[in-house]
C-alpha cells in the first residue's frame, strides 16, 4: 500500500548585504498520510525491566515522519549491516505526527534528494530527529526510511510526488555528521544492540 506526498515549491528570492549576486530558495511543503492506528501510547510494552518498542511493519503504524534533503552535505545513515542509505545530508527536518504538514526551505539548484523518515513513539510528542536526547532515542522505534525521490529544484512553482511504501523500506541503523546532533553515548543506535535479549526479555 502506498501513499504520496505533494511538495509544491515557490520560489523565495534572498538578498545578502554581503554579497552581490541573489541567491534562490524554494519553500517545499510536505502533507503526510494520517496513520489509522497511530497513538502515542500504542507500543508501550511494560515488563519487570521497563519499555521496549517493537519493529513496525505497515505505514498505518507511523506516529511521526522527518525529512532529509541532500546534495553533497556531511550527514550519512546506516543501515544495520553499516551500509549507507542516506548520503551526503545537508538538512534534516521535522519530526512532524502522521496526518501533519512539514514546511522548510531548500537551496535551489539540481539534484536534491528528499529522503522520508518514519518512526512510532511512546511520547506524547513527535520529536526534533535532528536532535534526538538519549531519553528520545529510547522512546522511538527503529526509524525507516519509506520513501525516496530526486528533484530539480530550479524556483518558480514545482510539484514533487514522493510514493511512501512499506515495500524495499530500510531500518536505520545509526546517523553521523552535520546536520545531525543527537545527544551521544556514542551515536544513536537502533537494533539488537539497543534492545538486547539479555536486557530487555519477553
Amino acid at each position: 500500500m502506498a501513499f504520496w506526498s505533494g511538495i509544491f515549491l515557490c520560489s523565495l528570492l534572498m538578498f545578502s548585504c554581503a554579497k552581490p549576486e541573489m541567491e534562490m530558495q524554494s519553500k517545499v511543503q510536505f502533507r503526510f498520510p494520517l496513520s489509522q492506528n497511530s497513538s502515542p501510547l500504542k507500543y508501550k510494552k511494560q515488563n519487570s525491566k521497563g519499555i521496549r518498542l517493537p519493529n513496525f511493519s505497515s505505514l498505518n503504524e507511523i506516529d511521526c515522519y522527518a525529512v532529509s534533503v541532500s546534495w553533497g552535505g556531511a550527514g550519512k545513515c546506516l543501515d544495520t549491516s553499516g551500509t549507507q542509505i542516506i548520503s551526503s545530508v545537508n538538512n534534516i527536518h521535522g519530526s512532524v505526527p502522521d496526518g501533519g504538514i512539514l514546511e522548510f526551505e531548500v537551496d535551489s539548484g539540481p539534484g536534491r534528494k528528499f529522503s522520508i523518515i518514519g518512526f512510532t513513539t511512546t511520547l506524547n510528542y513527535c520529536p526534533d530527529f535532528s536532535a534526538l536526547t538519549l531519553t528520545e532515542q529510547s522512546a522511538i522505534s527503529d526509524p525507516k526510511l519509506v520513501g525516496e525521490t530526486i528533484a530539480d529544484i530550479e524556483g518558480a512553482i514545482v510539484e514533487v510526488v514522493v510514493d511512501i511504501s512499506m515495500s524495499g523500506a530500510k531500518d536505520f541503523s545509526k546517523c553521523m555528521g552535520i546536520p545531525f546532533a543527537w545527544q551521544e553515548t556514542n551515536q544513536a543506535v537502533w537494533g539488537t544492540s539497543k534492545w538486547s535479549s539479555a536486557s530487555w526479555g519477553p
